[in-house]
């Protein structure tokens, strides 16, 4: 699990396209406009339904945004929280499962995220379970553990 609960923020990026079956803001838009063009002019389109119409436009509008802001948001957290395990020994698991410890001296930022690093070991921070102040593993300095 990651840190603080931050991690893959795919779903919550997708969620407002699914909501509108993937359909974007402009190809929304234009059949709006399409549909105001070719009506009827002895039946015109309901003034409340078109209304209604672009009350959600702006609800999806306004959802994309939140989404961009919260993806911003989760972005500075997992780096403010790498940045706090610079100088601690931090235990973590590799790809095979194992689990190392190692004290962390340096953090590298890259497109996918903060990457911790110690020595020439580099892990992502989802892969951390343990974070404490070095020389601490016997329980005499508090831990974290994840």
């Amino acid at each position: 699990m990651p840190i603080g609960g931050v991690g893959d923020t795919s779903a919550v990026a997708k969620a407002p396209m699914q909501q509108l079956g993937d359909l974007g803001s402009d190809a929304f838009l234009k059949l709006l406009v399409a549909q105001m063009r070719y009506q009827n002019p002895m039946q015109p389109t309901d003034g409340a339904a078109m209304l209604q119409q672009t009350a959600q436009f702006t609800q999806v509008e306004t959802l994309k945004s939140m989404v961009a802001a919260q993806k911003e948001l989760i972005t500075y957290q997992e780096a403010a929280t790498a940045a706090s395990m610079v100088g601690m020994e931090v235990t973590a698991v590799d790809q095979d499962g194992a689990e190392f410890t190692v004290e962390v001296d340096h953090l590298r930022y890259t497109a996918e995220g903060p990457v911790l690093c110690a020595g020439e070991r580099e892990f992502s921070l989802d892969s951390v379970r343990e974070f404490r102040l070095p020389g601490a593993a016997g329980g005499t300095s508090p831990s974290v553990q994840i």
